[in-house]
């Protein structure tokens, strides 16, 4: 969202595009350094959902397919920039704006999910991957 405002005074010449460039970097170094120090207890919250015998698997499947998305969307999305009819300014603009929106729809979809206390199922015995279930 700060972005934006830099990128519309761009477009009436009263900041220079390396500005705008500048900023843009200094945004995604603050927002990688909030992201790292999140990380970690994300993780610990993460790994009490999943159970021991599968954490390994789910890990390491979940890296797979979040590097793979990373890898194709910057290079999908780098292809819009550049092909953009009006040229890249107004392209990574578009690109930008897009994932602003996104972005702010799946924090509104996770307002509708329901928290789970791992530590309660832990207790009846949902993780426990031999225990025989009732499937009524």
């Amino acid at each position: 969202m700060i972005l934006l405002p830099a990128i519309w005074l761009v477009r009436a010449s009263q900041v220079a595009g390396r500005q705008v460039v500048q900023l843009t970097l200094a945004v995604l170094l603050v927002a990688n350094i909030i992201e790292a120090l999140s990380r970690a207890p994300w993780l610990g919250c993460s790994a009490v959902l999943v159970p021991q015998k599968l954490r390994g698997r789910y890990f390491g499947f979940r890296n797979s397919i979040l590097s793979l998305t990373n890898f194709v969307g910057v290079a999908m999305l780098g292809l819009v920039v550049s092909a953009w009819p009006g040229g890249t300014l107004p392209g990574y603009s578009v690109v930008l704006l897009l994932g602003i929106m996104l972005g702010v729809i799946s924090v509104g979809c996770q307002m509708w999910m329901t928290d789970v206390n791992p530590q309660v199922l832990k207790v009846e015995g949902f993780w426990d991957i031999s225990a025989p279930r009732n499937r009524c």
